[in-house]
C-alpha cells in the first residue's frame, strides 16, 4: 500500500510539471525493483535447499569399517579389497550434480509465459530452477527415476516448502522429473543432452542423468477480471 501511495504522489507531481513523457519509464523502473525485491529471497531460499538436501546425501554415506585396523596389521592388500568393495557398493547410494541453472521468468500461476503474452494478462516475475542429477544406472529407466525421486525431488519438495514458511504467499510450483538419459559414460557434462565427446568412461559407469526442474513463485497473480457479456437489444 505504501508503495502504491508513493506512486500516486510522484504521479501527481510529474503531471503537475507536465511530464507525462517520463511518467511511465519512472513507473516502469518502480515496478522491476519492486519485483526484484519481492522476488529475491525465492532464489536464496531455492538454492539453499539443493544446499540442505545434497549435504544429507554426504552425511548418510557410510563409512569403510576395518580398513584401517588391516592397514595398521600390515595387511595392505585386504585393506584395499575392502575399500574397493565398499566403494563398488556405495555408489548405488549416491548422486551427483553436474551442473545447475536459474532463471528469472514471467508465471501466471500455472505455467511459464513469454513476453507476449504478459501484456494485459496477471502475471508475476518468479525464479525456474533446473538441476541435473546423476546416479549409477540401475536395471532400468523406471528404477532410476524412483531413486532420483527418493533421494533428490521428494527431499527437495519437503526442503523447499520449509524454506518458504515465511512467507505464505510463496509457492511452489511444477517440481517435476524429466525423461532421463540412460547409459552414460560419464558425470562431466557439457549441458543436459550429452556427455562431453571428449569426456573418457569413468569407474562406476554406465550413469543416468536427469533433469529435475521447479518454479518458485512469490505470490500467486490476480485472477483475470471476467469479461463483460455483450448487452442484446431488445428487438
Amino acid at each position: 500500500r505504501a508503495c502504491n501511495q508513493a506512486e500516486k504522489e510522484i504521479a501527481s507531481v510529474i503531471s503537475a510539471e507536465g511530464g507525462s513523457g517520463g511518467l511511465d519509464a519512472l513507473l516502469a523502473q518502480m515496478e522491476e525493483l519492486r519485483k526484484l525485491g519481492e522476488t529475491r529471497p525465492l532464489l536464496e531460499k531455492g538454492l539453499q535447499a539443493v544446499q540442505t538436501v545434497l549435504a544429507e546425501q554426504f552425511t548418510n554415506a557410510r563409512e569403510v569399517t576395518g580398513a584401517y585396523e588391516l592397514k595398521k596389521a600390515g595387511e595392505e592388500e585386504k585393506a584395499a579389497a575392502l575399500v574397493e568393495k565398499y566403494k563398488s557398493e556405495d555408489i548405488f547410494g549416491k548422486l551427483w550434480v553436474p551442473w545447475q541453472r536459474v532463471q528469472q521468468v514471467i508465471h501466471d500461476g500455472k505455467t511459464e509465459v513469454s513476453e507476449g503474452r504478459v501484456r494485459g494478462a496477471p502475471s508475476v516475475a518468479a525464479y525456474k530452477f533446473e538441476v541435473y542429477v546423476m546416479v549409477k544406472a540401475r536395471a532400468d529407466r523406471v528404477d532410476s527415476d524412483k531413486f532420483i525421486r527418493e533421494k533428490f525431488a521428494t527431499p527437495l519438495e519437503t526442503e523447499l516448502r520449509k524454506q518458504l514458511d515465511l512467507m505464505p504467499e510463496a509457492k511452489v510450483d511444477n517440481l517435476m522429473v524429466h525423461p532421463g538419459s540412460d547409459g552414460l559414460i560419464s558425470i562431466r557434462f557439457d549441458d543436459a543432452s550429452r556427455t562431453s565427446e571428449s569426456a573418457e568412461p569413468q569407474e562406476g559407469g554406465p550413469f543416468y542423468g536427469a533433469l529435475v526442474s521447479w518454479y518458485l513463485l512469490p505470490r500467486l497473480p490476480p485472477a483475470p477480471e471476467p469479461e463483460e457479456e455483450p448487452s442484446r437489444e431488445r428487438r
